[in-house]
């Protein structure tokens, strides 16, 4: 499984999680942070993050974390029945 979701959505949940932790940022700084970070990951030498041929891709842009579990919960046991 290969989750993924929008920069902008996961610097929005960075972003909410900081200030609910008391820290003065802002969206744009978190929305530059996830974009650079996901640039170095994607493109550095040594094990870059990238789908593997095999991976099911679960974008969770927009889903809130029971919808997230509910769902890979079903394709867990889609895979399962299948493969039984």
């Amino acid at each position: 499984l290969f989750m993924t979701a929008s920069p902008e959505k996961r610097a929005y949940r960075r972003y909410k999680e900081l200030l609910d932790r008391g820290h003065e940022v802002t969206f744009e700084e978190i929305l530059h942070n996830v974009e650079q970070r996901d640039h170095l990951d994607s493109t550095r030498k040594d094990s870059p993050l990238k789908k593997a041929p095999d991976a099911i891709e679960f974008d969770n842009s927009n889903m809130g974390l029971k919808e997230q579990f509910e769902r890979i919960y079903h394709m867990a046991l889609m895979r399962i029945e299948k493969n039984a």
